[in-house]
């Protein structure tokens, strides 16, 4: 569940802009007010996530929405030259009464590791089109990353520990500079060398440990990008420090030193004879008889071989020389110093692919990359029209329905017997919400909500071979099936709703733009009970509409619910309206009883006025008449 969302720069919303998103999350205001603009920040970083190819930060046109050119979505007259867009999510509790053979949620699937588990992740990710020296139209079309920090909270309930980690990429400030400190002025970089040290990582010290993994001199100095989040990362090592650390090791332990870097083996004979003659020094001022220990140092001259030498000789002779080598004062710093001497001192660049470390971080992006991709629906506003039949999807990558709802035949015929938890429109009856799920076929609870709605009563999708599918529709007072095309246009425009919402998983955002297009008042109404059960399921709705009747009728059940139902904790409005400045957004307060505390101007007050004015007309019309 996203639980804030904060856009800053980004088309008609100029300032900083933050907003708590609750279950059910409504937006409302006039015609270009900046509702679809923040509907479309979260649909920016949905399909960026969704896209295979990674290697651009930010998708600005593909499935969900086109955006066209950077500077086409960059707000006018800001003071700043990058879109920062910034979100918390907050998975939902991994549900314990789900049965029956549908996937497990996202938030089973995702929750973090078998030890801690995700309380919250925050993610901000600006970008922009690069300064006035670096701008090209590619990066109109193809923005760079500035900057991501990336936050998460993890609790572990064994123990009831919690972790937290902050990680911040960002672009370097000057990158020949820094290409030139690591690299060297007289070598090139290979690409991936190049692009990495174009940003910086910065985090805390635990998770610099963990990303050293068996190089403990390592320091993250870049990282390569999956989008906007750090993929590999570019680490720099000090390798005479790595190689010193695994002589003293194989001196004191006789284990092997995998972890010593392949290109440094052409200087292995230049220090390895000055190491022989300084542990052979070592062992003359302790042992009064090397004896035959003397000969089998220049047998084994290499000290990567101490261990074969180790395991030729007798316990006693064994424990002698690691009780002089352990009490010896420096062995360390004298074997670095031996050789630092050796290796050059550009040997020191290397990178590792973190795979599952650091794991807090890991963690963090797998949730985030699952999230958006499988868990974020969207449906906009301009639903299909009737059609006697719908042709097959072409692709087998479609979203759930479609953004058009173009998908609804096919996913009703190939997913109509999927089994689904949803709250029955029967719980809607009264004043008063019935609490509990059930769980049914998907066309049974489409089935049931339709006859709810007062739209039809059950609905079918036939296949016609090559020509993709027919929904046909039947009424309770009729025996036959009618085709969509027959019965107007409010079916076609509900099914790809419930279809949507009753279909997507639990832990899942579901966006809807003015679903009550073409629909009749009374069915707006009752559309906020459907939105209200999908919330009441785990699911998070945020809505975008014009629809007086849908509002007031969550006011209604605000107000008909008791305490201890909470129906109102479930539920954010806000009123969107267009200044001077850009975009405003207001937050609606209901109070318990279903009233607004701060009717703002615009805020569905039309009909108000209407009704005032039909009034004073009519009163008007008396007093001429009779006089």
């Amino acid at each position: 569940m996203i639980t804030k969302w904060k856009v800053s720069h980004f088309k008609s919303i100029c300032d900083e802009t933050e907003l708590d998103l609750g279950r059910l999350t409504v937006f409302a205001g006039a015609n270009s007010s900046g509702k679809s603009t923040f509907i479309q920040s979260i649909l920016l970083i949905t399909q960026t996530l969704n896209d295979r190819y990674r290697s651009q930060p930010v998708v600005l046109n593909g499935p969900f929405v086109n955006l066209g050119r950077f500077d086409d979505i960059k707000s006018d007259g800001g003071d700043s030259d990058r879109i920062t867009l910034a979100w918390t999510c907050r998975p939902f509790p991994p549900s314990s009464s789900f049965i029956g053979p549908r996937p497990r949620s996202s938030s089973d699937r995702f929750y973090g590791s078998e030890s801690d588990q995700i309380e919250e992740v925050c993610c901000e990710v600006s970008f922009n089109a690069g300064d006035a020296s670096s701008a090209t139209e590619l990066l109109q079309h193809r923005p760079q990353l500035i900057s991501t920090r990336l936050q998460g909270k993890f609790f572990n309930e064994k123990n009831s520990d919690s972790k937290e980690f902050e990680m911040l990429v960002k672009r370097s400030d000057d990158i020949d500079l820094k290409i030139e400190k690591i690299i060297g002025k007289n070598k090139m970089p290979s690409e991936f060398v190049k692009s990495s040290l174009s940003y910086d990582v910065e985090t805390q010290e635990a998770i610099i440990e963990e990303m050293k993994h068996r190089h403990f001199s390592a320091q993250p100095v870049g990282c390569s990008l999956s989008h906007f989040f750090p993929d590999r990362y570019l680490m720099e090592v000090d390798i005479s420090s790595e190689i010193s650390r695994g002589i003293v090791n194989v001196l004191k332990n006789g284990s092997e030193a995998k972890f010593v870097p392949h290109s440094t083996m052409e200087f292995f004979q230049s220090y390895s004879e000055l190491i022989i003659d300084f542990v052979e020094k070592i062992l003359q001022e302790s042992l009064e008889d090397l004896g035959s220990i003397r000969d089998m140092l220049y047998s084994y001259p290499e000290p990567f071989a101490w261990g074969t030498l180790l395991g030729s000789i007798s316990d006693d002779q064994r424990k002698a020389i690691r009780t002089i080598l352990d009490s010896f004062d420096g062995l360390f710093n004298h074997i670095y110093s031996i050789v630092k001497n050796t290796i050059p001192d550009d040997w020191n660049l290397g990178n590792i692919r973190p795979g599952t470390e650091p794991r807090l971080v890991y963690d963090a992006i797998r949730y985030l990359y699952y999230s958006f991709p499988h868990s974020v629906s969207y449906l906009g506003p301009l639903r299909r029209a009737p059609q006697f039949s719908y042709p097959l999807p072409t692709t087998s990558n479609l979203q759930g329905v479609g953004t058009r709802g173009e998908g609804t035949a096919f996913i009703l015929d190939v997913e109509g017997k999927q089994r689904v938890e949803y709250i029955p429109s029967k719980n809607f009856k009264e004043e008063k919400i019935e609490q509990g799920t059930d769980i049914q076929d998907l066309i049974f609870a489409v089935n049931d909500w339709l006859h709810y709605l007062g739209v039809g009563d059950s609905v079918d999708s036939i296949v016609q071979g090559v020509s993709g599918h027919e929904i046909r529709i039947r009424f309770m007072d009729r025996s036959q099936q009618h085709n969509l095309m027959h019965i107007g246009v409010g079916v076609s425009q509900v099914l790809p709703i419930l279809v949507t919402g009753l279909l997507a998983d639990t832990d899942s955002t579901i966006i809807f733009e003015q679903p009550e297009l073409h629909l009749h008042p009374r069915v707006q109404s009752l559309l906020a009970d459907f939105f209200l059960s999908l919330t009441m399921c785990d699911r998070q709705c945020i809505v975008e509409t014009h629809s007086e009747h849908l509002i007031n009728r969550l006011r209604y059940r605000i107000a008909a619910s008791s305490s201890e139902e909470n129906v109102d904790e479930l539920i954010k409005v806000y009123f969107t309206e267009m200044g001077y400045e850009g975009t405003k957004f207001t937050e609606i307060l209901i109070n318990e009883y279903g009233a607004v505390l701060n009717w703002p101007e615009g805020f569905f007050d039309q009909s108000y006025y209407e009704v005032q004015e039909i009034l004073n007309m009519a009163t008007r019309k008396r007093k001429l008449t009779i006089g």
